[in-house]
């Protein structure tokens, strides 16, 4: 018994503290990714450190949140649902060293999630994948430059704020980048490297 709980700190101390070099290797390989995972660290960090909320409360939450970010798996390739997750194995760990470890790196995770990237040329070409051609066609658009032009036309109609129409821009970008990051075979890596550190202190 006493072994058990021995491991377990330590298996929770190992994936606090492999938190932050796997996001370093997210963000070389897959930007898009790791914007989407650092977005809704810092969306959630927010809420859920006012202290008027219990852990359990917390885990409540993070539960309602989890189901949410499912749903979008498609679009984010699961990085909304991996970041999550993250955030509820802390609140759900019994060692203070490890959650504090933990805590940090996201926190530092967090400050990426503020803004993606600028449009660039490249942006304004159509793009090759008949596929992504498909989803920009639906939209009305031949190009991502395009698309983000109608969105800022129809969040001006809207009278949408300057806060969410950039997080929403953010997103549809990071999202797009994500649908060339899963084609080239390198998100997969790094999201089996995440599962792999929360695997670390729940004994997978």
């Amino acid at each position: 018994m006493f072994g058990f709980g021995r491991k377990k700190r330590e298996g929770e101390f190992l994936a606090a503290a492999g938190l932050w070099p796997a996001y370093e290797n997210l963000a070389a390989s897959c930007p898009g990714a790791a914007y989407v995972y650092a977005r809704t660290v810092y969306k959630l960090l927010g809420p859920l450190s006012e202290t008027r909320w219990s852990d359990s409360e917390r885990r409540m939450m993070l539960r309602k949140q989890a189901e949410e970010t499912d749903k979008t798996r498609r679009s984010d390739g699961g990085m909304a649902h991996m970041a999550v997750l993250t955030i509820l194995q802390m609140y759900s760990w019994s060692d203070a060293t490890a959650r504090g470890v933990l805590g940090e790196a996201l926190f530092k995770i967090a400050q990426s999630g503020i803004f993606y990237r600028s449009l660039t040329t490249h942006d304004t070409q159509a793009p090759s994948d008949p596929k992504d051609r498909e989803l920009l066609g639906r939209n009305g658009s031949k190009s991502l430059s395009d698309w983000v032009s109608i969105l800022h036309d129809e969040m001006d109609r809207s009278g949408v704020g300057e806060a969410e129409r950039r997080d929403e821009i953010n997103m549809i970008v990071a999202c797009w980048d994500i649908r060339a990051e899963i084609r080239s075979g390198k998100l997969q890596p790094a999201y089996d490297a995440f599962y792999r550190i929360l695997s670390l202190s729940i004994g997978k």
